[in-house]
């Protein structure tokens, strides 16, 4: 996913925490992320800087008022909907607006099928034909990286967030969804298979089941579980959570419990059916555990 796919230069708004600059920078598109380039004193001698990298993980908005104007939002977004950060930029060619859209909108599909369409608000113009352009983009795209459907396209949701998190993507974990998992058309995702893994690779798989609709149940009995078990919980499709022994504390798994109960990136209540939490740490062995 380092493969730079294309670059374009544009006149650039920048917000960062509400500070605003004005300057012409690069915006160079990855399948991941794009990156914010400018020029050190406008000297096209020297090398380009980097100033901003921005996975797609992060966008929450793509708005294109105008022509060749858009903006893209990024980062958390606070209760009354707005965020913080962003770039408002202008292209000099419409292509170029267009093509930054398709290109990101596909790169999601890609990753995501399930639910890239859900995880960026985009508003755009109605004359704008971006289906043809995503569809004709994500094509060329899926050929080049040989993307595996397999398991509600579990492999590539897991590449994308181990390049999110800064990890390494283990090719045994995806061998093993790929080809153990969905051969025996197993739904329940066992963390105890992948037990040898560190925390930061629980991480990645975490996060990649937190958009599969495959799975439908997940295992992380007598499995130490840290704060990164919270992703999973954006599943729309869990219905089984086993976490027995995974030395949870109280107020982790409050905290759990409030995002069962939320509606994530779109979906709706989860229709989670059996929860147990037997010997989970922090409970004092009360033996608490049975269906929801």
């Amino acid at each position: 996913m380092d493969k730079e796919h294309f670059r374009v230069t544009v006149h650039c708004e920048v917000i960062i925490k509400k500070a605003t600059t004005q300057q012409t920078k690069i915006l160079v598109f990855f399948l991941d992320r794009l990156h914010v380039l400018s020029q050190p004193g406008g000297n096209a001698k020297l090398p380009h800087q980097l100033e901003r990298c921005v996975p797609f993980l992060d966008l929450r908005r793509i708005r294109v008022p105008e022509t060749n104007a858009c903006r893209i939002e990024f980062g958390v977004a606070s209760p009354d909907g707005s965020v913080g950060d962003g770039l408002q930029f202008s292209c000099s060619l419409e292509n170029d607006c267009a093509k930054i859209v398709a290109h990101v909108t596909a790169c999601l599909r890609m990753h995501l099928p399930q639910v890239g369409n859900r995880l960026v608000e985009v508003s755009l113009p109605n004359r704008w034909m971006l289906e043809v352009l995503i569809a004709e983009l994500g094509t060329s795209l899926v050929q080049s990286q040989a993307i595996s459907d397999k398991c509600g396209h579990f492999a590539s949701a897991y590449d994308l967030y181990s390049s999110y998190l800064g990890v390494t993507a283990q090719p045994e974990i995806k061998w093993d969804v790929d080809t153990i998992y969905f051969s025996q058309g197993t739904h329940t995702f066992c963390l105890r298979d992948f037990s040898d893994s560190k925390q930061e690779e629980f991480s990645a798989v975490l996060g990649a089941l937190a958009f599969n609709d495959y799975f439908n149940g997940l295992d992380c009995s007598g499995v130490r579980l840290s704060d990164s078990f919270i992703l999973a919980h954006q599943s729309s499709t869990l219905e089984k959570l086993n976490l027995a022994r995974c030395g949870l504390l109280m107020k982790r798994l409050n905290r759990c419990f409030e995002l069962l109960t939320d509606r994530l990136i779109g979906f709706q209540s989860l229709p989670l059916r059996h929860l147990c939490i037997d010997g989970c740490g922090g409970l004092g062995g009360s033996g608490m555990g049975g269906g929801v």
